[in-house]
């Protein structure tokens, strides 16, 4: 509703009253568009506005009798248009004058018919209809802003670095403010990025008139409390962090008002509940950050209607059921889904991967899923991660990973897999971790897993492999560090190569069946952590004092545990 007041000045011409006796033909006016100006300032509740514009206006007559004025000339009226208020309404300079003439001023022009007028009426009907915005929104509303930030200030309770208390002052312009930045066009704070400064506190509802803020990141701060419903007027939003404070409460079903946004990461804090379904309307939305809350629930079936999603992390939750095959149907613009460390039960669909052809990063481990490994999984050959760990999963490790040529890590570990280890591996020259321990499988260990010189990590614990280690292992391996063997079949001696690898910080053989002396070169893995060689069949190298290989462990300046007997049959 629009509230209107004025006051008139008159100058020159007194009351605008035109009498004549002919026929009434028109009522005309002339806006100078050179003099109309506005400036405002907004009320401190920040709803309504309070306008102040001069408008000129004038009116040409060609006739007898007029009042004060000669044929054909020109007369100016001053109008002072003082103090119209509107809430939320865009004004027009059609409006203001109708406005204006129906509420204040009755404005009568006889004419004794000429045709000239017809003309001029044109085109003042054309300018009068010209919708025209007033700019009168710059001033009030960077105050606006400034008293938005004056209050999220005041709801700080901690600021340990002192950046609110020295520098978010009223004696500077706001735009200057620390983690202020305002647009360039319209002066209006467009961002705030508070990332990492410690602050403790509120959000005020008054956060909700930053009309104009296009991203808000305080994440790693130790905000808390719920989200004021207030902030669902910030339409204009395209990124969102909000990660590692301390907000509960459900997930607001307003956030799906945010049509432009583009980033949400809402991680690590104490949002609860589900998740609102209001979100599948985000359709322009990139990434999706749901970790370490206390999520529950089934994950919703509307996440399969962002189609822009390139991240999805729900990560660290209680989301239970299976894993809805909208995602993976719907969403072939995903290249990371993270969801471990779940509830998620059922087997992985097998026609899952076939529309994932940019998926880079999968992540399901510390689940419950089970069933097979199917080998659909293994279209995605744009794959770096595959994270499959802590699950309930069976049957083989198919060759058809071979096809994953850009894999960079692999996390098999803690299920029931059985079978051998695929040849294939060889194919997976980029392969820098290799996690298999913790399953059932056996046979020999190929060779070729050894073939990328970029494996730091192999962990192929608690199997039933045996034979063999290739005595050349350590010249395969400049930049491994982890390897884990225990709890296998293994035999044969220990490969003296293994002291080239000189990045090793792990090196566990312990529970084989290993023979032979134990390497005396040892001593040179100078950042050796732990060492397990406990229940073989080693000896030491025979030495004056039978124990040489741990004197060249002396060497090893980081070493925090060595285990290297097994009670019943030691032989050092």
């Amino acid at each position: 509703m629009v509230r209107w007041s004025s006051r008139l000045q008159q100058f020159g011409a007194g009351p605008a009253q035109v009498s004549d006796s002919g026929p009434i033909r028109s009522r005309l006016i002339r806006l100078d568009w050179s003099k109309a100006e506005g400036d405002a300032v907004r009320s401190i509740d920040g709803v309504d506005k309070v306008c102040k514009v001069w408008v000129t206006i004038g009116w040409v007559i060609r006739g007898q009798g007029m009042v004060a004025s000669g044929a054909g000339s020109w007369k100016d009226l001053q109008l002072t248009w003082k103090y119209y208020k509107y809430e939320g309404e865009t004004l027009s300079f059609s409006s203001i004058i109708q406005k204006f003439f129906s509420h204040n001023f009755q404005f009568k022009i006889f004419s004794t018919g000429n045709t000239l007028l017809i003309p001029i009426l044109m085109v003042v009907v054309l300018l009068s209809s010209f919708v025209v915005t007033f700019s009168t929104k710059t001033t009030t509303n960077i105050n606006t802003d400034q008293l938005a930030l004056l209050a999220l200030k005041a709801h700080a309770i901690s600021d340990p670095q002192n950046l609110m208390a020295t520098n978010w002052s009223t004696v500077t312009s706001v735009c200057n403010w620390i983690g202020v930045t305002c647009g360039s066009r319209h002066k209006r704070v467009t961002a705030l990025n508070l990332v990492g400064m410690n602050l403790s506190g509120t959000l005020p509802p008054h956060l909700g008139n930053l009309s104009f803020l296009a991203r808000l990141h305080i994440g790693n701060n130790n905000f808390h409390g719920s989200l004021p419903i207030n902030m669902a007027n910030l339409h204009r939003l395209k990124f969102l962090n909000l990660e590692n404070n301390n907000f509960n409460g459900e997930i607001p079903s307003w956030f799906g008002s945010f049509i432009e946004l583009q980033n949400l990461s809402l991680s690590g804090n104490n949002f609860m509940g589900v998740i609102p379904s209001s979100l599948s309307s985000l359709s322009k939305l990139e990434l999706l950050g749901l970790s370490r809350n206390n999520l529950q629930g089934q994950i919703s079936v509307a996440i399969g209607n962002l189609s822009s999603l390139r991240c999805l992390y729900m990560n660290d939750n209680q989301f239970s059921g299976s894993i809805p095959s909208s995602i993976q149907l719907n969403i072939s613009s995903l290249e990371v889904i993270d969801l471990t460390f779940n509830n998620l039960t059922g087997p992985i669909q097998p026609n899952m991967f076939d529309y994932l052809p940019k998926l880079k990063g999968l992540y399901l481990s510390w689940n419950q899923l089970s069933g097979i490994i199917p080998k659909g999984l293994f279209k995605c050959e744009e794959l770096e991660e595959l994270s499959l760990s802590s699950n309930h999963l069976e049957g083989i490790v198919p060759g058809e990973i071979g096809n994953l040529t850009k894999l960079k890590n692999l996390y098999l570990g803690i299920n029931d897999l059985k079978g051998h280890i695929p040849l294939q591996f060889g194919n997976l020259l980029k392969l820098e971790g290799l996690y298999l321990g913790s399953n059932s499988i056996h046979g020999n260990i190929p060779p070729h897993i050894f073939n990328s010189s970029a494996m730091n990590v192999i962990v192929l614990a608690l199997n039933q492999l045996s034979g063999y280690l290739p005595l050349t292992i350590g010249l395969w391996l400049p930049k491994l560090e982890i390897l884990e063997l225990e709890g296998n079949e293994l035999s044969g001696s220990m490969p003296a190569s293994i002291s080239n690898a000189s990045r090793l910080t792990t090196l566990s053989f312990g529970g084989n069946s290993f023979s032979g002396y134990i390497p005396i070169d040892l001593g040179n893995l100078r950042d050796l952590q732990y060492l397990v060689l406990g229940q073989n069949n080693l000896a030491s190298t025979p030495s004056s004092s039978g124990l040489s290989f741990l004197f060249s462990l002396a060497n090893c300046k980081h070493l925090k545990s060595i285990r290297v007997c097994y009670q019943s049959n030691d032989q050092w």
